[in-house]
């Protein structure tokens, strides 16, 4: 083995397809280009939901707070769409209103993503 088999970043960055499942739990013919949580834009709004919520006031009611970390979590989530196969644009606003009204996609994308085991040697996809 190369140490270039260990690489995970490269193919986190180009993403890999989540098929969108159907409610029967059939395919849709919809997918979502996900990055793993190894890619660049992952680790730089990680950063920043950091720094946010680090930054949240310390008297905030527990409701607030729950729903501004919330906000912060749907943000690293959008940082892991790089695409999908919808006719609109995958913009970060589209993808927030899709994960907003369509949790289980989020899930989805929180699981797949974290798996590093998707992201780990081979070539990116392209």
């Amino acid at each position: 083995m190369k140490k270039e088999d260990f690489y995970t970043v490269p193919k986190a960055n180009a993403g890999i397809k989540l098929p969108l499942l159907k409610e029967d739990g059939s395919e849709s013919g919809q997918w979502l280009l996900v990055r793993g949580t190894d890619s660049d834009a992952f680790r730089k709004s990680s950063f920043e939901s950091s720094q946010a919520v680090s930054k949240l006031p310390e008297d905030m009611g527990d409701w607030e707070r729950s729903r501004a970390i919330d906000e912060v979590i749907l943000n690293d989530l959008v940082s892991l769409v790089a695409g999908w196969s919808f006719k609109d644009p995958c913009t970060p606003e589209s993808v927030r209103l899709l994960l907003k009204n369509a949790p289980q996609i989020a899930v989805a994308i929180d699981q797949i993503a974290a798996d590093r085991s998707k992201f780990y040697g081979g070539k990116p996809a392209k």
